[in-house]
């Protein structure tokens, strides 16, 4: 069914493998999505929070455009503010994140302070400027309120392989699970996500 500006209105489709894994996020301080242009990453991410996600949870995102490093991690502290002002402001003093600030950070998020159920949303991050791109996503995990869930959305990054910088607190969802065919899922021909959803991309 089309509304009257010819645009489908149909409902958007994730598989039954996919939703598995996104319900997963409310469990682990980090989750990171990755996966190559085009799998449908950031629509997962948000029809799920739309129609899955309790209106109790608050949700904030941040989007990289391309900015500069120092303007990006500006952006992203100030998503801490509604819930953690005092973090926000110790970890903008701690500036740009650099090899040896890595324990600075997850220890000002070790006891963070969240008192809601707060998913805070970093979407293309393969364009953040960084050449410890997955040493900073592991001391993101390290944010102390069980409250607090970050997601990181991304394109496959070309830097060394998950195992060596990710821990157990990090849930990974990556292209394995975000493409499918028609017929199964995770097996096949690979199709993403994006060929099988429906509706305005928001």
């Amino acid at each position: 069914m089309n509304d009257v500006y010819g645009r489908d209105t149909k409902d958007y489709y994730l598989s039954g493998r996919l939703l598995q894994e996104l319900e997963k996020i409310l469990d682990y301080p980090l989750t990171v999505i990755e996966a190559p242009s085009g799998a449908g990453k950031t629509t997962a991410v948000r029809e799920y929070l739309k129609e899955y996600i309790p209106q109790s949870v608050n949700e904030y995102w941040y989007t990289a455009i391309g900015e500069t490093p120092a303007r990006v991690w500006e952006y992203i502290y100030d998503a801490f503010y509604p819930f953690d002002s005092e973090t926000a402001e110790a970890l903008k003093y701690l500036g740009t994140p650099a090899r040896e600030t890595l324990g600075d950070i997850a220890r000002l998020l070790k006891s963070c302070r969240c008192e809601a159920p707060t998913v805070l949303v970093i979407d293309n991050y393969q364009l953040i400027q960084s050449d410890i791109q997955r040493e900073i996503i592991s001391a993101l995990s390290y944010n102390g309120s069980s409250n607090l869930h970050i997601v990181i959305i991304t394109q496959e990054l070309d830097l060394p392989a998950p195992g060596s910088t990710y821990n157990s607190r990090i849930l990974t969802i990556g292209k394995d699970t975000l493409f499918f065919t028609a017929r199964g899922e995770g097996k096949g021909s690979g199709e993403s996500l994006s060929s099988f959803i429906s509706g305005p991309t928001r």
